[in-house]
Order: C-alpha cells, then structure tokens, then sequence
C-alpha cells in the first residue's frame, strides 16, 4: 500500500534471513527492491540492479478505485446482517439476546406456571421494548420491588392513606395526630349535646385543620376520619412506606401497576422471592417481545449468508491483487527516474565496469536517480551507514523487522533517514547481542523493540500461521505468551503425535553431546529425500559444529545420501530457501521448517555429575532462547535428549522452563493428553476467546439431529484462543466445525475479522466450517437442523489438503 501511494520505504533487519524471507513474500514486487545485506558485495548489488531496469512492465494497470468499492460493498452486506440482530437497538434490545433466550425457554420442557401467564397482561406484553425494559428494570431492582410490596401493602390495609398528602415530614404527622385528637373530641362532644360551636362553625374548623393533610378533603373522607379518628391514627406507622410509594408509583402507568401486583401475586402463590418472579413474568415478556421482532425481521442476509461470504473474499482478494499490481506498477514507472536520466549512461558505465564503485559510493553519487528510481530498499543496519547518505527524510517510511535482536543505537541511522516508523517484533524471542561490535558504556541492555514498546502504543498479530499441529505451539503459547496467540485446533486424524523423543546416554563433554549428535546424523538419514523440509537446532554452537562435522563424514562415507544432503541444502519453495541448515539457537529465529529435530545436548558428564548449568538460558531472559528454539516447526518436531528432565532441580525461569518443555514433550510423545493438558496449565493461563455456546439450545438441537444423522459430535473443539462451538464426526474424522453465531458476533463486531479471515485462517487449517443462526433456529427448528446436517454430510466426503 506504501508503494501504492509512492511512498519510499526502508526495511531494516539484523536479521539477513528476515530480509530474504520479506523479499521472497513480496512476491512479484520482489524485483523492484533493492536488498543489501552486506555493503561491500559489488555483484549482488549491481545485479539486483540490472535486474530491475531490465523488468518487463506490467501488462495492465488495474483499477484499485473500483476494486475497493466493490470490497466495500461486500462487507457491507456482512456489516448489515450484524446490525440487524447483533447490535443493541437504540431501544436497549439486543435481538440476539431474545432469540436464544427464548430458545432456551421453548426447548427447556417446562412450561411457564399458570400464574404467571395470568399475570402478565396482553398490554404489558406488547409494550415498545424501551418502554418493557424500563418496566423490568424498575420491578427487577430489589429496593425498588421492597418498595412497591410496602406500598400496596399500606394502601391494602389502610385505604385511608390514599387521600393524604404524600409530601408530610415526620412533624406533620405528628401535628396532625395532636390537631385529630383535638377536632375528634370536638365532634364526639357536639355529636353528645355538648355544643360549645354551631355544625357549619365547627365543620369550618375541622377543614381548615385537618385539611393541611389531605388532598382536596371532602365531606365523604372528612365524615370517614371524624368517625374512625382511630383506624386513621393506626394507619400513621405505614404513611412512609406509603408516602415513599406513592411519589415512585404513583404516577406509573396502568400497564407498570398491573404488572407490579402481578408480581406480587407470583411470588405470593408460588412462595418465591419478588425477584424471581418477576424475572419469571419478563421472560414472557420478552418471548412476545422476540415474536414481535421476527415479524419484520429479513432473515435473507443470513440464508445467503455463504453467498456473500465468498463474494466478499473473492472482491477483498481481487482488492489485494489490484494493490498488489498498481504496486508493481508504480514501483516499475518509478525506475524511469533512473532510466531518463541524463547521467544513465554514466550509472551503465560504471556498473558494467571492471572497477566497479562500491554499492554507498554509487547510491551517494547517483543518490537523485537510485532513491527516486527504487522505492523499496531491504538492509541490515551497517549496510544503511555505509550504502545510504545521510539525509533526513529520505524515506516516507521505515520498517524495522525482528526488532527484538536490535540495540536502539543500532537504528538510529536509519530513523534519522526517515519520516515515519514502524518497529516490528516478537519480545518473548532473541534479544540483540553485543558480540561483534563495540557499544557506548552507558547503553542499555534492552532493545529497539522493548523501547518502542515503553513509549507507543502497540498490537499484537494474534493468528498463528506457522505451526499445523496445536501441540506444537501450545507450550509456547501458555508459557509466553499468556494464551493470548489463536491456534486453530487440529482438523483431522491427530494420528503420529507431532512431537517425538529420542532418549540417548549420551555424555556432556566439552560443551558437546557425541551421542546426540550421531543420533541426530540418523534422523536425518531417515527424513531426507520426503517431501518435508528439515532443519537442526542445538542450544550452542560447540554441539552445533559436532552435527555438522559428523554429517559431513556421513555424506563423505555414504555418496548417495551426500547427494540427497547437497539437494537439500539448495532447496528452494516458491522463491524461498527452505533448504537444510543446522544451526544454534542464536542464529534460527526467522527459520521455519516442516520437520525439526532439536538436539539438546545437555547431560551428565564422564564422571555421572548432572551440572546445573544450561549456558543463556541460566540468564535473565534465558528463557526467549527456549521459545525460539521450539516454535520453528510447521509440522512436526523430534527432541534428542539425554538425561530425565526432572534432573533439572530450578522450576523457575528459563531452566524450570525447559524442565516443564521437556516434561510436555514426553506426554505427547506417549499420548497423554491430560498430562500435557496439566503441564500446559502449570505454565500459563489458557485465554478464552469468546463465551462458549456448544450447550447452548441452538446447539444442542443442531447436536440432536447430527447424532440422529449417524455423526458423532465434540463440544468447545480447541483451547488455544480459537475454539469452534461444535464438531461433526465419522468415521474418527473430524469433517464439519459449526460456530454458534451468539458467542461468534459478541467476541468480535468487525466483519472482515470474524467473517473472512477467521474463516480463512481455519481453512488454510484443514477446517470447513459453517454458521448456525440462532433466529434461523428459532423459527424453524427442523429446516435449520436440516441443513446443518446436509453441510455436514457434504463435507464428509471432502478432505481438505493443508
């Protein structure tokens, strides 16, 4: 997109393998950038060059405007299948919510008690949902539901408080007791012959007093206290609650009164509490709630749903083939700065010269040409102070890769040369190493990465793409990364566990393991010549020279199997070196291959002494070499080894890591799942990516008719931050993963995210996967049911090629 926008970009890497593995993604771009690893290597440099000004151009420019809005478009589509039931309404009504609620209440075999349909009025039912959830809110509060039971209790025993003023304070009323007993007496004496004041005096006495309490006193409620002043007197200790009742509830309407006596009428006959009978009453609510939804409700958007899914994915890939064309294109006219220069012959001169100038010399004098021709440059941080000038600016953008093994200072050059930055990197891996150079007294020891990281904001790339068997990820997974990485769960028959060990009696002599060694000369005996690619990892680089010597002497004793090694070495796949390598663990971060067969060297010595010591990983950050060296396999991983693990006396930092690894490794090698399970709990937290809604009752209908169909089914399928909800089975083949939409739409509101790429990302997994919809389910059970199995038996007979 950098090129797209003609922007220049500068990557920058310690890591000379990190560079050729940007290099070999960039696929066709690949020609137009400029890769320099080392500063004095004239032929690479002036090869890369002629390469490019030779490229053939595009054959057609493609339009990246139309390509975009016809992306756009598509997730569209997706975003309005969100908006119609999984987004909170401006009412408060979350449909989704309804739906599987409801679900849950219809599939459940119990009935709603008779009381509580009678005491849930039609009106009540069918309010506006703003209006019925302001309802349930006030009656679900319990101080609120105490209130309104105190309340109709005072007006039920003491209909006399409904004609006083709900405004009294506590020296009202008892002025009002005082000026009742007084103007009571003066009623009972004239009422017996003793009359001090004529009727009319006397009643225009007993208004203005007793008027003060009352709303709007009238001869019928004045009548009513002059002849029971007592019965009034005894309502005076309920007055709070009726007074406190009467401003909440007063004013409510009908349909809010009636269903707070309901309320109190429920929990009255069934002898349960006022919350759970209210609970009860708006469960009915929202079911007529849920019903008045789905009569409008399009469900269109779900029912083609597959449709648009794969329009979607077919417009954003078209999107990134456009990007990626306009790209190439830009990047080919760019060269033209180059080629319509005036000074071209003397740039052709000089690099078809015997004496050809150094690649810095060349760039600073034809700096005008070379920075506006390529757009794209790929360098080590030496190769950008020796090869680049030192202007400010000079890039629009600077991107460090494998940032982790950089020391700040090391990229400063480089930021001084542009305008913006990003700074890639896995801080769990290598940290940088001041083998080699000289650093400031006063340098930190941290990185490029961890700097960056203290002072911005950042994010983390969460999809794990390398690694096809969970195993051989989830240690890493738990032990750094907090569980926090998505791993797709295995796809099929697990068959061979991923990871093997071999245990050898090998000895720890002189920082090497001979026996380890010869056994890892044999493993490669038994694996090269497949389709996998292989590669060695030793914890240093003493037994690291050990496997390769003693290789060497078996290719040299063994021609046929030196002609496999020298094939394989070379081995190349879509452009990238895949070939064999035999490395330390300083030296692998950046690699990956099918197979990896990880000496660990360390062991008893001659004498049977069991040293403590295990070189970096004895260091603070010790353990980032652990999780380099068990995270380069893609496919399967062998452990030599020669001592027991529960030899390492530490359970903390990087050798109580290694100790737990090693453990982990045995109990997938011998099939115990539930040992591994513990180890992988005892190091780190398994994140949970979302509410799990395999038991939920959309699910277990889906489950019913699958089992009816001969499949069998797995619930909550995966713990590695990427769980599918349910799992259709035959014949021990795991064929269908069905995601519940409920949890799915509530983990994650972006549709590319939770609809593209996670459905892409599970299928370059081996998975096919389907929706179930929740409001599909609840209108029509069967039909939904019906085409969950009719997906399922579809993919039964596809197998799906990782």
């Amino acid at each position: 997109s950098a090129a797209v926008r003609g922007m220049n970009v500068l990557v920058v890497s310690e890591n000379n393998t990190a560079l050729e593995v940007v290099l070999s993604r960039l696929g066709p771009l690949s020609r137009y950038c400029m890769l320099i690893d080392d500063a004095g290597d004239k032929d690479s440099f002036y090869s890369r060059l002629s390469s490019m000004l030779s490229a053939e151009a595009p054959c057609a420019v493609p339009d990246l405007e139309a390509a975009t809005e016809e992306a756009e478009r598509s997730i569209g589509v997706l975003d309005d299948i969100v908006a119609s039931v999984y987004v909170e309404k401006e009412s408060g009504m979350l449909p989704i919510r309804l739906y599987s609620e409801d679900l849950e209440r219809r599939t459940s075999g119990r009935a709603a008690p008779e009381v509580l349909e009678e005491n849930v009025t039609a009106r009540a039912r069918r309010l506006e949902y703003s209006e019925a959830a302001g309802m349930h809110r006030l009656f679900s509060d319990p101080s609120s539901a105490q209130a309104y039971m105190r309340y109709r209790r005072a007006v039920r025993e003491h209909p006399m408080l409904m004609a006083m003023k709900d405004s009294l304070a506590s020296k009202d009323l008892k002025d009002f007791e005082a000026d009742l007993d007084r103007i009571s007496r003066l009623w009972r004496g004239w009422s017996s012959g003793n009359r001090t004041m004529d009727r009319m005096a006397l009643e225009k006495e007993a208004y203005s007093v007793l008027g003060r309490y009352f709303d709007g006193l009238g001869r019928d409620v004045l009548g009513a206290v002059l002849r029971n002043p007592e019965e009034v007197v005894d309502a005076l200790p309920s007055y709070g609650d009726y007074s406190e009742g009467s401003r909440r509830f007063g004013g409510l309407d009908p349909a809010w009164k009636s269903y707070g006596n309901g309320m109190l009428e429920v929990s009255a006959e069934l002898g349960t509490g006022l919350s759970e009978a209210e609970a009860g009453m708006f469960r009915l609510v929202e079911a007529e709630q849920t019903a008045m939804f789905d009569e409008t409700f399009d469900a269109s958007g779900m029912e083609s749903f597959e449709d648009s899914l794969a329009k979607a994915e077919a417009s954003m890939s078209a999107r990134r083939e456009a990007v990626r064309g306009l790209a190439e294109s830009r990047l080919h006219d760019a060269l033209d700065r180059i080629k319509e220069s005036r000074r071209f012959g003397d740039m052709s001169r000089i690099a078809s010269s015997r004496r050809r100038w150094s690649p810095g010399r060349f760039v600073r004098r034809f700096g005008y040409e070379m920075l506006g021709g390529v757009r794209v440059w790929l360098m080590t941080p030496e190769a950008v102070s020796e090869a680049l000038p030192l202007e400010a600016g000079m890039f629009d953008l600077l991107v460090f890769d494998e940032a982790s093994q950089m020391f700040l200072e090391r990229g400063v050059p480089a930021m001084q040369r542009a305008r913006r930055m990003v700074v890639a990197g896995d801080h769990m891996q290598l940290r940088p190493s001041a083998v080699g150079f000289a650093r400031y007294e006063d340098s930190g020891g941290g990185s490029l990465l961890d700097s960056a990281r203290s002072r911005f904001g950042s994010f983390m790339l969460d999809h794990h793409y390398r690694s096809l068997r969970s195993e051989l990820i989830a240690f890493s997974n738990r032990a750094f990364y907090d569980g926090r990485l998505r791993v797709a769960p295995d796809s099929g028959p697990t068959g061979i566990p991923p990871i093997e060990v071999r245990v050898t009696d090998g000895v720890w002599e002189d920082r090497r393991n001979r026996k380890e060694a010869e056994e890892t000369v044999k493993v490669l005996k038994e694996l090269l010549g497949g389709d996998d690619t292989v590669g060695v990892i030793t914890f240093n680089s003493y037994q690291r020279d050990l496997v390769t010597d003693l290789l060497e002497e078996e290719c040299a004793s063994d021609p046929a199997f030196g002609r496999k090694v020298a094939r394989e070495v070379r081995r190349r796949r879509g452009g990238e070196d895949v070939g064999l390598f035999v490395k330390n663990v300083e030296s692998v971060q950046g690699d990956e291959r099918d197979v990896i067969v990880f000496s660990v060297g360390y062991g008893r010595d001659a004498e049977g002494r069991f040293a403590q010591r295990f070189g970096w990983l004895n260091a603070e950050g010790g353990e980032n070499r652990l999780n380099v060296a068990v995270t380069r396999a893609r496919r399967r991983m062998i452990v030599i080894r020669s001592f027991d693990p529960g030899e390492i006396r530490s359970d903390s930092g990087g050798p109580g890591l290694f100790k737990a690894f090693l453990r982990y490794a045995d109990a997938v090698w011998s099939g115990d799942s539930d040992g591994a399970s513990r180890i992988l709990d005892s190091v780190g937290p398994a994140a949970s990516e979302r509410r799990s809604c395999g038991s939920c009752a959309a699910a277990s209908l889906a489950e019913s008719a699958l089992r009816r169909a001969g499949f069998g089914v797995e619930h909550d399928v995966g713990t590695e931050g990427c769980v599918l909800d349910l799992v259709a089975v035959r014949d021990g083949r795991r064929v269908l993963g069905i995601e519940v939409d409920e949890g799915l739409y509530a983990s994650d509101a972006d549709s590319r995210a939770r609809d593209c790429l996670r459905r892409r990302y599970l299928e370059s997994r081996g998975w096919k996967t389907v929706r179930l919809w929740t409001p599909m389910m609840w209108r029509d059970p069967e039909k939904e049911c019906d085409r969950i199995v009719k997906e399922a038996e579809s993919a039964s007979v596809t197998v799906i090629n990782v």
